[in-house]
């Protein structure tokens, strides 16, 4: 999913080429050309660099949700989003986090998570 997000994020047009395109398979509504819109417009953006720590909470988190039966950024415990990731990042200014509960249609399953972000 990173690689895949850092593709888009370095040449985003070329990403909607040879991507998505063959992914949708024709399929078109505004969700669609919003999304063709600003790959356009993506150019050399910042790539995105994991981080085992954020991996490793993300993991737990899904792992929660899960055995929970349901979406939160909050975890099970209590603990805020924001704190939850504090422990790990001391700037949370520009920080976020997608959630996504889907089974992939295609088999690409990191595709359909990317293009669903």
């Amino acid at each position: 999913m990173i690689l895949l997000c850092n593709l888009a994020k370095l040449e985003g047009k070329k990403f909607g080429e040879e991507y998505i395109t063959p992914y949708l398979k024709g399929e078109n509504n505004d969700n669609i050309c919003s999304l063709y819109e600003d790959l356009e417009l993506t150019k050399s953006m910042p790539m995105f660099t994991p981080l085992k720590e954020l991996y490793d909470t993300a993991t737990y988190h899904a792992e929660e949700m899960i055995e929970h039966k349901e979406l939160s950024h909050d975890s099970f415990n209590g603990e805020p989003f924001f704190a939850k990731i504090g422990h790990y990042i001391s700037n949370t200014k520009y920080v976020s986090e997608n959630l996504c509960a889907r089974t992939s249609t295609t088999g690409n399953i990191a595709l359909d998570f990317v293009i669903h972000f």
